[in-house]
């Protein structure tokens, strides 16, 4: 069995990217997910892992699938 490593940085800058395209600061972010804007910055630059009831809250609020925020992200 392959060992993968997640790219949390890469993630976490999708998912910024996301959030920016959709004109939403990361106070309202956090108030739209119910996550802590200081966790949510901590994963938008990769110094935080998600968790999947995370990434889930994130994917419906930003209205994005799993292939978008996790293209090109095992390596």
């Amino acid at each position: 069995m392959k060992d993968y490593k997640i790219d949390y940085v890469g993630i976490g800058s999708r998912i910024r990217e996301k959030r920016v395209e959709r004109k939403m600061t990361l106070e309202e972010f956090g108030d739209r997910t119910g996550l802590p804007m200081n966790f949510l910055r901590g994963i938008e630059t990769g110094r935080v892992k998600i968790n999947m009831d995370g990434f889930i809250r994130i994917m419906d609020v930003l209205q994005v699938s799993a292939d978008e925020l996790l293209r090109d992200n095992f390596w």
